[in-house]
């Protein structure tokens, strides 16, 4: 049967279904950019459709694991008795801190502020009410930090071996084993490395993770450089016109 995993961002999905993905789909609806625009009813339809597509997915168990967002407009319409629920311990300032440490190496300031000090706002009351409700919540700490950490999956559901890739890349790819080559970054000779399958991980991780995030700013780089140069053409303007106001006052004296 398949098992619904909704969890908190940067809890380690997109590595598990990188590294399983005839038996994990990660369930991405990109929920906060698709309602952009929309009417309260409309984004209603919208997660009613959403929660379909995943009851749909989920009923044909053709996967053993479905992640999903932890948007509550979308969770709330699934069965909630079938939904394992994986969140940091926001009751623990220091698991916390490490949690924003990781996630601005990973993904910058900018989007941390954006996306997750919005959704920590109601977050301990959340996590309380699904508590309350007897709901299955999972909690990651200093210790036990993803998802793989804190559920125990089917025995041939390929784990990430202590987080090796992932802790590479945030630290500027330094030491990544690959089953081939690897060029030096200071431009020398081709260095051996070791392990086998590391390669082609990285290199998914590093599309799914990193690029996609780049991407998907440009749109709002974009529409700021556009709102900057307008705001400068206004003020230029009130300028030139101040100037002509000046000059006409200079005239009359």
């Amino acid at each position: 049967m398949t098992q619904i995993i909704s969890a908190f961002p940067c809890l380690g999905k997109t590595t598990l279904c990188n590294l399983n993905r005839d038996t994990i789909f990660d369930r991405e609806f990109n929920e906060s950019r698709s309602v952009r625009g929309m009417l309260p009813e409309e984004k209603a339809v919208f997660f009613q459709q959403c929660a379909d597509m995943v009851d749909l997915q989920k009923n044909t168990n053709f996967y053993d694991y479905i992640f999903i967002t932890d948007n509550p407009e979308l969770v709330s319409l699934l069965d909630q008795d079938s939904i394992i629920h994986v969140y940091p311990d926001v009751f623990d300032d220091k698991v916390m801190e490490y949690y924003k440490k990781q996630v601005i190496e990973r993904s910058g300031t900018e989007w941390y502020e954006r996306v997750i000090t919005q959704k920590l706002i109601h977050l301990k009351e959340h996590i309380n009410q699904l508590l309350q409700n007897g709901y299955d919540v999972r909690l990651t700490n200093l210790e036990d930090r993803y998802i793989e950490d804190v559920y125990e999956f089917h025995p041939q559901i390929q784990l990430p071996k202590d987080n090796t890739i992932e802790q590479s890349i945030n630290q500027g790819v330094r030491k990544l084993d690959m089953c081939t080559l690897q060029i030096s970054p200071k431009g020398g000779w081709f260095n051996p490395v070791r392990s086998f399958y590391t390669q082609e991980q990285a290199i998914i991780i590093l599309q799914d993770k990193y690029l996609v995030n780049v991407i998907e700013e440009l749109p709002m780089e974009k529409s700021s450089l556009v709102n900057e140069k307008e705001r400068f053409l206004l003020e230029l303007e009130k300028k030139e016109e101040n100037l002509d106001i000046y000059k006409a006052d200079e005239k009359k004296e």
